[in-house]
């Protein structure tokens, strides 16, 4: 929002509106809008509060109210926080009495406020707003609001919640700034104060996660996850210390909704260094149960309760589920596993995948229990992608083959496994026996799977046959394998499926394999789904970056581009655009060098590429484009248009002469601009139809256009003058009412 100083003469009007309990408060978009704008003039050092006396009468006022509405209230509460968020303001307000009266519920005159939840949040709001200094802090602090921080961490209200414990944070991010002076003493241990005050936080956090109320305790393990990603030490040891045990509890309980918040817990422990092998332990267990029995008391005393948690199918999908894709995202993110086997690990991710597709041949005794997970496939997904996630396991090939040929396999399942089977094969790259593999063995599975009978599957085969031959792209045996063993017929034969998405995918597949401009023509021009036209575009775009010529795309983008000019899908119509511009790519950009004058030659040059667009039907797309409903495309085809204007002058082209009549954009071209640059020239014997190109992309005002193309829906509604106005206009409207009724 801009600044809009000079609507500071109607703040004192504004600020009687709003004091007046008689009068409607305006809506909370207009509050929290006005509220903007106060927090840009603060942040550009205008200091309001000092300069501005009818804010200070409006806190008064609301303070000092017995019938305030909680809309108003909440405000204030915004609004004293955004005004004590630097010191010296801070001291004002405090002078004058108005944070106590603000911020200290005792203080409030209107009772029942407290109820609303708006107010609630606006007085942690405010909180947060002034949270800038150490006079804040000592504020929060001194005066108990700790304690009721920590009790709004478990507000009913979500939102509430949340504000709660994102200024625990602040608060205890301020308390350990090396700034603060409470936070060492001169022997370099922690100070009395950031004690009390972090223990209260961090015993709320613990207390939560040892209640039996499933609510309490997800919100208690969001700020534990909150804490460990956004606080340094000492704060996250500490936390770690009183957690720990709960933590360990609720792990081993495998509740189903609580593996998610878990899961993020145990990834954000893994950052701070001190915590890294105690949560890697955790997300590890359940999966290093599966190969050694613990020996040691205390791993027996674990090894019993983890027994009794994966005796119960719920708990135990729970538990492997919650281990699985947490080591999914630690080996994705290239996580170091210090003094961890990593074939180890794929062993015991391989063992259970076994045991729930029932290949495992004899289980140990204290594995037993695990039989339970035949079938299911929530399981077997979160294990092809730990599988896939993780380095070579020599292995792993059996196992993902079994899944991809079994007919049991869940569709999601089967799309883990390509996954994984795409993970594996990169990182086999360089072994003699792959090409094998996949001749052999995967293209067998793949035929058989673009014949599924679920649509899901069928899918899932097309777009890994793509990603395989992207990945194998300039390997001559691979391409070989790929035409001979009938797979290419198979996704040409893909492109007539009975489903949309299905088409969508096997064009892109057969793009990168084929040159089947017909087939994609077809498609382009027949299919009632926009999927598989959107693909057909992006394949055309795909071809014409490559390095290598396609025989006959020069003569079929001048189709190309007319029919997704028609195209009634705004996204087949964006892609249309994407690829015309790799056309104008093509054709000219090269053509130009920046800070150069053209020499005569690329001039003529740039003249046949011109007339090569022109005849091609770009400029009719892009001036149909340029006043289409959907705002997207409009604004991709003036930034086109902008290029080509820019060509046009670089160059001082003026002899491209383009017909105007008849054409789709021919009524707005001349409604909107014709009469208002009379700028045909009468004298070069032209019809009002003949315009240079130069010329019309000039009258288009195109730099203009851009500009409020690029404007916001609500750009004049966040006029700071506009939305004063409009809290005086409805003041004034409703007096107006009061004395009509009379």
């Amino acid at each position: 929002m801009e600044l809009g100083r000079e609507c500071l003469p109607l703040l004192p009007g504004v600020c009687l509106v709003l004091a007046d309990p008689k009068l409607s408060p305006p809506d909370d978009s207009s509050l929290e809008k006005l509220l903007d704008w106060f927090k840009d003039l603060q942040d550009n050092g205008l200091g309001l509060f000092r300069h501005q006396p009818c804010i200070s009468q409006l806190i008064s006022s609301i303070c000092t109210s017995k019938v305030s509405d909680p809309a108003i209230f909440t405000f204030i509460l915004k609004l004293t926080g955004l005004l004590a968020a630097t010191k010296e303001d801070f001291l004002l307000l405090e002078e004058e009495g108005h944070i106590v009266h603000v911020f200290v519920r005792d203080s409030w005159t209107v009772g029942g406020l407290w109820v609303d939840a708006s107010v609630r949040s606006g007085w942690l709001q405010g909180l947060l707003n002034m949270l800038k200094h150490h006079k804040a802090v000592d504020f929060i602090c001194g005066k108990g609001f700790i304690q009721e921080i920590v009790r709004l961490q478990n507000d009913r209200s979500l939102f509430v919640a949340s504000l709660a414990n994102q200024l625990s944070i602040n608060i205890l991010n301020h308390l350990t700034s090396t700034k603060m002076s409470c936070v060492m003493d001169a022997e370099g241990s922690l100070g009395h104060d950031w004690l009390s005050v972090s223990s209260e936080i961090i015993n709320g956090v613990a207390e939560a996660l040892r209640s039996e109320d499933d609510p309490r305790i997800l919100r208690g393990l969001r700020l534990v996850s909150l804490v460990l990603c956004q606080c340094a030490e000492p704060v996250t040891s500490s936390l770690w210390k009183e957690v720990l045990d709960p933590l360990e509890s609720l792990i081993l309980q495998g509740t189903e909704s609580l593996t998610q918040p878990l899961i993020s817990v145990l990834q954000s422990a893994v950052i701070p260094v001190e915590l890294k092998r105690k949560a890697v332990d955790f997300i590890l267990l359940p999966l290093q149960w599966t190969s050694v029995e613990p020996e040691d008391a205390k791993e027996l005393e674990k090894s019993v309760a983890l027994k009794e948690a994966l005796s119960q199918k719920a708990s135990c999908v729970s538990l492997l589920v919650q281990s699985l894709l947490s080591l999914a995202e630690l080996a994705g993110t290239k996580y170091s596993f210090d003094g961890i086997s990593i074939p180890s690990i794929a062993g015991c991710v391989m063992a259970i995948l076994k045991i729930c597709s029932g290949n495992y041949p004899a289980l140990p005794l204290h594995m037993n229990l695990l039989t339970r997970l035949i079938g299911c496939w929530k399981v077997q997904r979160c294990g092809l992608d730990a599988l896939g996630a993780l380095s070579t396991y020599e292995d792993v090939f059996g196992v993902l083959l079994k899944y991809l040929q079994s007919p049991d396999s869940h569709a999601t399942v089967l799309k883990k496994a390509f996954q994984a089977t795409l993970s594996w094969i990169a990182a086999c790259s360089s072994s003699s026996d792959l090409l094998q593999f996949i001749s052999q063995d995967i293209f067998p599975v793949l035929e058989k799977r673009m014949c599924d009978v679920r649509w899901e599957v069928r899918d899932s085969a097309l777009e890994f046959i793509t990603q395989l031959i992207i990945a194998r792209n300039g390997d001559v045996s691979f391409s070989e394998a790929l035409h001979n063993c009938g797979m290419v017929f198979c996704m040409l034969s893909s492109l007539a499926d009975t489903e949309g998405y299905v088409r969508a995918s096997a064009v892109t597949a057969v793009g990168e394999a084929e040159q089947a401009l017909n087939q994609m023509m077809t498609i382009l021009s027949q299919d009632t789904e926009g999927f598989p036209r959107r693909a057909v575009v992006k394949t055309f775009t795909s071809w014409l970056k490559g390095s290598q010529p396609i025989p006959g795309l020069d003569s079929t983008l001048s189709t190309a581009l007319s029919l997704g000019n028609k195209d009634f899908d705004w996204e087949v119509k964006m892609h249309t655009l994407e690829l015309a511009e790799v056309l104008i790519e093509k054709t000219l950009i090269s053509c130009l060098h920046s800070n150069q004058s053209f020499a005569s030659s690329e001039e003529t040059h740039v003249m046949q590429g011109l007339s090569k667009l022109y005849d091609s039907g770009l400029l009719d797309l892009l001036l149909n484009s340029l006043f289409d409903c959907d705002r997207p495309v409009c604004e991709k085809a003036c930034s086109l248009l902008l290029r080509l204007q820019t060509i046009t002058t670089e160059c001082d082209q003026n002899t491209l002469v383009v017909n105007v009549c008849g054409k789709r954009w021919e009524g707005e071209v001349m409604n909107r601009y014709y009469n208002k640059h009379k700028c045909l020239n009468e004298e070069d014997g032209r019809t009002d139809s003949d315009l240079s190109l130069s010329v019309l992309l000039q009258m288009l005002d195109l730099e203009d256009m851009q500009r409020t193309l690029n404007l916001s829906s609500d750009h004049v509604v966040n006029s700071p003058r506009s939305l004063m106005e409009d809290i005086l206009s409805v003041a004034q409207r409703r007096e107006e009412n009061i004395v009509d009724c009379y």
